[in-house]
């Protein structure tokens, strides 16, 4: 008679891949320009101010008094009374978080949302062009230094040149709203917020 080998017992421990070498660090995301930042704040705004329609959040509400994370400047005026994402400064947020169905609006439809953000971009006030500056000149450093950490934490990455980055920080440059033209679509950003064209058109 063949002896049959014995079934090895489940202890119940589960191999944490990361933990053991299995799945790489995720790269950094690209940082938001200032239109991009702009295109978010702006967004909700039409929304909730313009259009009355109440926010739906996913992931806890954005205050940046208790967010250790939020290096950047204080919301413009424009913005204050926002009810916004906690981390809707993030980029690649969507990539970080499971994706979660958001209700339908149903009172705008995305490419006349896109075109009202668009227009009120290239009348946009002073203190809130400064703002979406600023946020993004420091997304820059920080996308930068993520950059270079997760390079030494992956060798085999370090001879790989570096993606462009269009916007150059230039903090005396006061910057040209009416002719800057968005480096990533509208559809980019409604994507990183876990909405689809369907949704905003429905």
């Amino acid at each position: 008679m063949t002896n049959m080998p014995a079934p090895k017992k489940d202890t119940g421990a589960r191999v944490n891949k990361k933990q053991a070498g299995l799945v790489k660090d995720r790269k950094p995301s690209r940082p938001y320009t200032d239109y991009n930042i702009f295109f978010q704040l702006e967004r909700e705004h039409v929304l909730q101010v313009s259009l009355g329609v109440e926010p739906s959040i996913a992931y806890g509400v954005f205050d940046p008094s208790n967010d250790n994370d939020y290096q950047g400047p204080p919301l413009p005026s424009r913005y204050n009374d926002l009810v916004l994402p906690g981390d809707w400064y993030v980029p690649g947020k969507v990539v970080r978080r499971k994706r979660v169905h958001r209700k339908s609006h149903g009172v705008i439809g995305f490419r006349e949302l896109s075109n009202r953000i668009a227009v009120s971009w290239k009348s946009v006030d002073e203190e809130t062009k400064e703002f979406c500056e600023k946020l993004s000149d420091i997304g820059v450093l920080q996308y930068k230094a993520a950059v270079r950490k997760y390079k030494i934490a992956n060798p085999e990455e370090m001879f790989k040149a570096p993606p462009k980055l269009k916007r150059k920080l230039n903090p005396t440059s006061k910057g040209s709203a009416k002719g800057s033209n968005p480096p990533l679509p509208a559809q980019d950003i409604c994507n990183n917020n876990g909405i689809s064209n369907n949704s905003l058109a429905k």
